[in-house]
């Protein structure tokens, strides 16, 4: 879920990864993408592609960047309406013609204004919650403090973020470490638990920071 990078082949790679696998739902933070790299070099025609390009949220600095690739058997479309003006990113799925799924990608760069992610999260929670009742939540939002198993314990702009996430409804479901340090930075939230089942990783599949 973390890190294309700037390097082509790693292009290859995620190609070889998402295709082995079948993946009908790719979602990926850092991505350093740009204008100069066209949606067909990222994945087959087969995946419907949302970008936000960090060029989009802040063009002085290089880096970030969001994508969220959507089999094209599945009806989606990026809602921009909703999303704040960062590195959050809302899309609609229609995986059945009674159920719509709102899923929103974020990425927090680990130096960043605490406070200030948590206000556009919640400004973004607000928009999707009015429209949605079906909502997965997942990205980077590099909060290494935080226990998962037992978040009432956090303080601070943790607990802040912890409060807005429950006062949302939603729980969060991977316990899987992003980094060799033991810290679970990829989270997904969701507000019903049949959304997303079976979290786990993929040994040695892809080289990144970050466990896929």
């Amino acid at each position: 879920m973390k890190s294309v990078g700037p390097q082509r082949n790693k292009l290859f790679e995620l190609q070889n990864l998402v295709c082995s696998h079948g993946a009908k739902l790719v979602a990926i933070t850092e991505t350093w993408l740009s204008a100069s790299v066209m949606d067909g070099e990222i994945l087959p025609a087969s995946y419907v592609i949302h970008r936000k390009d960090r060029c989009e949220t802040n063009p002085d600095r290089r880096g970030g960047g969001l994508l969220l690739a959507v089999d094209a058997s599945i009806p989606s479309r990026r809602r921009p309406d909703l999303e704040p003006p960062c590195e959050i990113l809302a899309c609609e799925l229609t995986p059945s013609p009674s159920r719509k799924v709102a899923v929103v990608l974020c990425y927090r760069p680990p130096n960043s204004d605490r406070r200030a992610f948590v206000a556009n999260l919640d400004h973004a929670l607000f928009n999707v919650g009015r429209e949605y009742s079906s909502i997965a939540v997942l990205g980077d939002f590099n909060l290494p403090d935080v226990d998962w198993r037992r978040p009432e314990l956090a303080r601070g702009c943790d607990a802040e973020f912890v409060h807005l996430i429950t006062a949302n409804g939603l729980t969060q479901i991977n316990f899987i470490p992003s980094t060799i340090h033991m810290h679970v930075l990829d989270l997904i939230f969701t507000s019903h638990l049949d959304l997303i089942k079976n979290v786990f990783k993929i040994d040695d599949c892809f080289y990144s920071d970050h466990a896929v």
